[in-house]
Formats: C-alpha cells, sequence, structure tokens
C-alpha cells in the first residue's frame, strides 16, 4: 500500500507539475485561451439565429495552444449594423496571435 501510495503522490506531483508549466506557457494561459475562445463564441450572434441581420463579420487567424502548437481559430457573425460588428472585431481579434488571415465587416449580401 505504501509502494501505491508513493506512485499516486509521485503521478499527483507530476500532473501538478505539467499544470503549472505547460509548453512554457503557464496552464493558467492556456485555459484562459481557450476561456477566451468560446467566450468569443458564446458571444458571437449568428447568422442562422439572425438571418435578417444586415452586415457579416469575419475573424481569423491562429493561436497558441498547448505545447506551442498553433490553433486555426475563425469566428463568424451577423449584426443589425456596422458598428456592432466593428464593436465585435476589436474582443474577437485579441486572441490572434498570428497575421489575421481575415479581419472584415461587410454588409451581407
Amino acid at each position: 500500500m505504501a509502494r501505491q501510495m508513493s506512485g499516486a503522490v509521485r503521478a499527483a506531483a507530476l500532473l501538478v507539475a505539467g499544470l503549472v508549466l505547460v509548453g512554457g506557457a503557464p496552464a493558467s494561459a492556456q485555459i484562459d485561451t481557450m476561456q477566451d475562445i468560446n467566450n468569443i463564441r458564446n458571444n458571437t450572434p449568428s447568422c442562422r439565429d439572425n438571418p435578417q441581420a444586415p452586415w457579416i463579420g469575419r475573424v481569423a487567424g491562429n493561436t497558441q495552444g498547448i505545447l506551442d502548437q498553433s490553433i486555426p481559430v475563425s469566428f463568424v457573425g451577423c449584426f443589425p449594423d456596422q458598428a456592432s460588428c466593428e464593436r465585435w472585431m476589436g474582443p474577437a481579434s485579441k486572441i490572434i496571435t498570428s497575421t489575421l488571415t481575415q479581419y472584415s465587416c461587410r454588409p451581407r449580401n
């Protein structure tokens, strides 16, 4: 039992060490990135739910994920006016850590 407990303690210590530093970045930063992505998605008005919205916004690029891998992200939303679309683009683009591949607010066809 003592040997199993020792292994369990060692595994827990490795898990904690892995959570503290993942790929050279604090794990909390990695979690924040995923939370930011989810927050943006949750606060983006979908075009399916807003078929009459006359403006469409697009933001896309890559963000940094766990172990420094590049994660492609893309957001598309439909808005009642240009000002709303442009306000949305600021927070949506802040998580992009590479060149923006899409960044626009345009009238919807």
